[in-house]
């Protein structure tokens, strides 16, 4: 299926065979990473004393792909540095492909609306980011 290929390029670096020729599009020769955000709307990146995109890399061990489903999700917990100030609430988490500009090449909302307050480690789950591509 064109979409579970397409998630395994991205989150796996797996190539997808039968693009154009028989070798297709070919993974990256350094496997390299994603980064995710915590967005507080689809257009606003929470932003607090000490935030950071944090860094996953691209592989089997860190994201799973379902082929019947064409679905992806984090296999491990990301964990978001401590809240030192601020307050907010994060509805959707982005995935980009640099660690501070750009536009996200997904946008997924939370499993559960994350709250953002002073003294608190913001945690996404093993599980919770959930893609679906269709």
């Amino acid at each position: 299926k064109f979409a579970s290929g397409l998630l395994k390029l991205v989150f796996q670096n797996t190539p997808m065979p039968n693009i154009g020729d028989l070798v297709g599009l070919q993974g990256s020769t350094t496997t390299g990473s994603l980064y995710i955000s915590l967005m507080s709307t689809t257009s606003s990146e929470i932003s607090y004393l000490g935030y950071s995109r944090q860094e996953v890399p691209r592989g089997v061990s860190d994201w799973s792909v379902n082929d019947t489903i064409q679905q992806v999700v984090n296999n491990n917990q990301i964990n978001f540095p401590l809240v030192e100030g601020g307050l907010a609430t994060a509805y959707y988490a982005g995935i980009y492909t640099d660690s501070v500009i750009g536009d996200p090449v997904y946008l997924i909302p939370m499993v559960a609306p994350l709250p953002i307050a002073r003294g608190n480690t913001p945690i996404i789950e093993a599980g919770d980011l959930i893609i679906n591509e269709v």
